[in-house]
C-alpha cells in the first residue's frame, strides 16, 4: 500500500511498479492521497493510464474508524486517550486516509518525546500544525486547481449555507468531485472545510 502524502511524479510511482513488479510477480498497490485525488496517477496523462483500476471507497463507519485508530498502535504499544479517538474520528470525517495523517503526525511527535499515550491536546496539535497548515500539500493544491468562480461559490456557501450554486457552478462542482451522493449539494471533507477557514477566507 503506498500512500501520496503529497504530490509526485508519476513517473516516480511507474518506475517504483516496475522495479518492484520484476522481484515478485503479481504485484498489487494501493494509491491514495492528493495527486490520485485530482486524477493524476491514473488519468489520461498518466504513464500509469490503463494499468490501475480507480475504486471510490465509501466513507468508514465509527468502529470501522476506531479500528483503523487503535489496531495499528498496539505494534508499537502506543494507546489513545478517548478523547483522542474521539477528535480523530470527528475530523476524519469517514476518511480513513484523513485519520491515519492524523495519526501519522502524533506518532511521530509522541515517538520523539518518548510518550507511550496519545492524548486529545497532542491529536489536536498534530491536526492543527500539519493538515491545517497554509503549505499542507494535499488540500493547497486541491484548492488551487479549483477554478476562481468555484472557489467564490465555495467561500459563499461557508457564510452562508443557504447559498444556492446556478447550473455552471454545479457542473465544475461534479467535475472537481465537490458533491454529495445526491449530486445536489456541496459536500468537502471536513479536513478541507477547516483549512479553506483557517487559510482562505
Amino acid at each position: 500500500m503506498i500512500f501520496l502524502y503529497g504530490k509526485v511524479r508519476t513517473k516516480n510511482i511507474s518506475n517504483l511498479i516496475m522495479t518492484s513488479g520484476r522481484k515478485k510477480k503479481g504485484i498489487r498497490a494501493i494509491f491514495t492521497g492528493a495527486s490520485n485525488k485530482l486524477g493524476e496517477i491514473s488519468g489520461n496523462g498518466s504513464p500509469l493510464f490503463n494499468i490501475l483500476v480507480n475504486v471510490t471507497v465509501p466513507p468508514l463507519d465509527k468502529k470501522a474508524m476506531r479500528k483503523l485508530i487503535v489496531e495499528p498502535a498496539k505494534g508499537v504499544k502506543i494507546q489513545y486517550a478517548k478523547g483522542a479517538i474521539d477528535f480523530i474520528i470527528e475530523k476524519a470525517d469517514g476518511y480513513g486516509y484523513y485519520a491515519q495523517a492524523i495519526c501519522n503526525y502524533a506518532f511521530v511527535d509522541s515517538i520523539a518525546n518518548g510518550k507511550n499515550k496519545i492524548t486529545k491536546s497532542d491529536v489536536v496539535r498534530a491536526y492543527e500544525q500539519n493538515l491545517l497548515s497554509l503549505d499542507y500539500t494535499e488540500f493547497r493544491t486541491r484548492w488551487d486547481s479549483l477554478p476562481e468562480e468555484l472557489q467564490t461559490s465555495l467561500l459563499k456557501l461557508m457564510d452562508s449555507p443557504n447559498h444556492k450554486m446556478t447550473e455552471h457552478i454545479h457542473q465544475l462542482s461534479e467535475e472537481h468531485d465537490l458533491l454529495d451522493d445526491t449530486g445536489k449539494n456541496f459536500d468537502l471533507p471536513q479536513p478541507f472545510a477547516d483549512w479553506i477557514r483557517r487559510n482562505i477566507r
